[in-house]
C-alpha cells in the first residue's frame, strides 16, 4: 500500500465515538462502489467491512497516540496493498478532519457534528451501535472506568457485554453512566475538532430523532452524495437509507 493508499483520491468521513460513521460510510461506499454489497443494517459487526475501511483500521487505533507525521511514516512503509480501481472511503472516529486531509491530500472530507443535545443518544450509540457489535470497548474505556468506578462495580469490557445482551440494558444503571460519560467525551472531542475542508452536518441531520424528519434525511444523504460527485439513483439510495433510520432506537435524555 505504502504512499499509494494515502495519495489515492479517497472520502474521508471523521466522526467522534457515537456518531454512527460506520453507518454513512457503508452507504457512501456502496453508492461509490455499486459493484459492492448492499449494507446489511441487520448485521452491525458487518456493515464496515469493504475493503478501504479494513485497511485503515489497521492504523485507526494507532492514530489516537502518534502523531500525525509518525502514522504517515508508518502508513508509508507498510507491505498491505490496495485496489486503484475502487473509490476508496474511509472514516475515523479519532482523527478531525483537519488531519484527515493533510494524511490523505487527495481526499474530499465530511463531519457528523454532535453538541449537547446529542450527548445521551450519542453516548448509547458508541457503546450499543460502535463498540458492542466488535467487542471492542477501547475508545470508551475511560469513561466505562468512570462509570465504574462511581458506582463501585466492575467495568470489565465482557460485564459490559453481558449488561448490553440483556432486552432492558438501557434501564441498567451501569449502562446509563457509562452512556453519560461517552457522550460527554464525544461532544468535548468534537468541539475541539479542526473542521477545515470539511462539508459539516449535524448528526440530527442524517439520525432524526422523529419518524417525521426520516425524508428530510434520506435527502441530506443525496445532497451529500451530490457533493461528492457519485452518481446514484436519488430514490434507490434514498430508500435504503430510509430502511436504515428505524434501527437507531433513539433514547429519551437520562434524568
Amino acid at each position: 500500500m505504502s504512499s499509494q493508499f494515502l495519495e489515492q483520491q479517497t472520502i474521508c468521513i471523521s466522526a467522534v465515538p457515537g456518531a454512527l460513521a460506520h453507518l454513512l460510510g457503508a452507504m457512501i461506499n456502496h453508492a461509490a462502489n455499486p459493484a459492492s454489497a448492499l449494507p446489511n443494517w441487520s448485521d452491525d459487526a458487518t456493515i464496515d467491512n469493504w475493503p478501504s475501511q479494513a485497511a485503515w483500521d489497521v492504523f485507526e487505533d494507532l492514530a489516537a497516540d502518534m502523531d500525525l507525521a509518525s502514522l504517515k511514516n508508518l502508513i508509508q512503509k507498510s507491505s498491505l496493498t490496495t485496489n486503484s480501481d475502487t473509490q476508496q472511503v474511509i472514516f475515523s472516529r479519532v482523527l478531525d478532519p483537519a488531519s484527515l486531509t493533510e494524511l490523505f491530500p487527495n481526499s474530499r472530507c465530511i463531519q457528523i457534528t454532535v453538541d449537547q443535545q446529542d450527548a445521551d443518544q450519542i453516548g448509547y450509540n458508541a457503546l450499543f451501535h460502535e463498540c458492542y457489535p466488535k467487542k471492542n470497548y477501547s475508545r470508551t474505556s475511560q469513561a466505562i472506568a468512570n462509570a465504574a468506578g462511581f458506582l463501585n462495580v466492575s467495568g470489565n469490557w465482557q460485564d459490559i457485554d453481558s449488561l448490553l445482551e440483556e432486552p432492558m440494558h438501557r434501564d441498567n444503571i451501569m449502562v446509563k453512566c457509562a452512556s453519560i460519560g461517552v457522550g460527554v467525551m464525544s461532544v468535548k472531542a468534537c468541539a475541539a475538532h479542526d473542521s477545515a475542508a470539511a462539508r459539516v452536518v449535524p448528526y440530527r441531520k442524517l439520525y432524526p430523532y422523529w419518524k417525521y424528519d426520516r425524508t428530510a434525511a434520506a435527502q441530506e444523504l443525496v445532497a451529500l452524495l451530490d457533493w461528492l460527485d457519485i452518481e446514484a439513483n436519488p430514490a434507490d439510495m434514498a430508500q435504503i437509507w430510509q430502511q436504515m433510520l428505524p434501527k437507531i432506537n433513539h433514547i429519551q435524555a437520562y434524568k
